[in-house]
């Protein structure tokens, strides 16, 4: 019975393991001097969408595999810069510098400030455009996703910072992004493409996201989770593996119906359990 009861697990194990998405190909690159990781898609690059990640400050590329990776698999070229504040530290390398952050007070804030993440950006995709492994990808199809002040990063590329604004972008999805340095210049206001903001009903940034919202223009859509802090939104931090599920979900779709542009995209659905709030505009 023993044997009987230990071979029927084997087999259950089998084949969840059979079931579970493989995970996307990972390759740590240098770009133009800039440290990057790249997760490519089970198809070929070549006309492949490209999603950029942008990482949250004192974090890295590598903060958030369950939304890179199954950005791969759902068919995008995912690239994410080691911006100069990362830190997530391996031996023998040095933590960033993430102390910029909190000594500047938001209202102060101008184009100027993290432009290195700007610049991080614009050179590793110039850089991917000339590298025969990437450059047949389909850069006029372009999202950008962030979170925290990665958030911010994206949302400026997007054109919230017009001097920073980044040619080919279709979509944005910031994760509980950064946002009060926009309130002064109106910055969410002057977007010309699609926005989905991702909060947390524990999140320190969510309260500011409701205003944001109002001001984008659509399409556009909001989601909000339960139970959810800021960290929740990597792969280490508190909650669910389902809630990032979902968070993967949430974006993905929200990518494939205006970077891809499949406009019979289906979204989840909006009173999933955890879902504390869902909002979405279509286009006008």
């Amino acid at each position: 019975m023993d044997a009987l009861r230990a071979t029927v697990v084997m087999l259950a194990l089998t084949a969840l393991v059979a079931a579970s998405p493989a995970p996307a190909a990972e390759l740590a690159v240098t770009l133009d001097g800039i440290e990057a990781v790249v997760w490519t898609p089970d198809a070929p690059v070549a006309r492949a969408p490209v999603v950029v990640f942008s990482h949250g400050i004192a974090l890295c590329a590598t903060q958030s595999r369950y939304l890179t990776q199954a950005a791969a698999r759902a068919g995008y070229l995912v690239v994410a810069p080691q911006h100069a504040d990362r830190n997530c530290v391996t031996a023998g390398e040095e933590p960033g510098d993430s102390e910029g952050f909190a000594g500047k007070p938001a209202v102060l804030w101008t184009d100027g400030d993290y432009r290195d993440r700007r610049d991080d950006v614009r050179k590793v995709l110039a850089a991917m455009k000339a590298d025969e492994r990437f450059r047949e990808a389909d850069f006029a199809r372009l999202g950008l996703v962030g979170h925290s002040l990665g958030g911010y990063t994206v949302l400026g590329l997007a054109g919230a910072w017009p001097s920073w604004k980044l040619d080919g972008v279709r979509a944005v999805v910031a994760l509980s992004p950064y946002l009060r340095p926009f309130a002064r210049t109106n910055g969410i206001a002057k977007l010309r493409v699609p926005v989905m903001f991702e909060g947390g009903t524990r999140d320190v940034f969510t309260p500011f996201i409701a205003g944001a919202y109002d001001r984008a223009a659509a399409p556009k859509a909001y989601v909000e989770f339960q139970s959810t802090s800021h960290y929740t939104w990597t792969d280490a931090g508190p909650g669910e593996a389902s809630t990032r599920d979902a968070m993967a979900a949430w974006a993905i779709a929200f990518l494939d119906r205006h970077v891809k542009g499949l406009a019979d995209t289906a979204f989840p659905d909006p009173k999933s359990p955890g879902l504390a709030k869902a909002l979405r505009v279509p286009a006008r």
